[in-house]
């Protein structure tokens, strides 16, 4: 579609999140973990919805259908996970970092977004949510041996240090 804008629905971070995904990042690098292509930290965020590419015209719309799923939200907190990877242990694709905090209210404020964007013409996504920050891709063509080869590599950064921040 020409013209048409490239569009997610999602919570940033704060410059400590993302100060704390740079460290790791280059934690995993060092450990070796070169067939990787790493995110730049400045653009991890928290996806609630992918829209795809959607219409201009529909900006507004699709605003105030988020703002009526945001009414009546009370803020909540949440902080860094652990890391995890998508889709198996075994065959690794996706490095990601999970959160913690109330996730309770992250699930209901993604479930608000689904439902009033859903008449929009943006059907429900089909899996379920899991709340992460994509750190990284494993290149396609990896040997299964390296696959298994970053394992290890994993397990020896299991916790990724964070304080709490507030959604509002």
């Amino acid at each position: 579609m020409n013209g048409s804008l490239r569009t997610f629905i999602a919570i940033d971070l704060p410059l400590q999140a993302k100060e704390t995904l740079a460290v790791t990042i280059n934690h995993l690098k060092a450990q070796g973990l070169l067939e990787v292509n790493w995110v730049r930290v400045e653009g991890v965020h928290l996806t609630l919805k992918f829209l795809g590419n959607i219409d201009p015209n529909l900006v507004d719309r699709i605003t105030n259908e988020l703002t009526a799923a945001a009414k009546g939200k009370e803020s909540f907190g949440l902080r860094l996970g652990n890391i995890g990877v998508f889709p198996t242990s075994t065959n690794p694709r996706v490095i990601w970092v999970g959160l913690e905090g109330n996730l309770k209210a992250l699930n209901s404020l993604q479930e608000a977004v689904e439902e009033h964007i859903a008449p929009l013409g943006f059907p429900r996504d089909k899996r379920d949510f899991t709340p992460h920050l994509t750190l990284g891709r494993v290149k396609s063509g990896l040997p299964s041996q390296n696959y298994l080869a970053i394992r290890p590599l994993l397990k020896k950064v299991l916790n990724v240090p964070s304080h709490r921040w507030d959604v509002q």
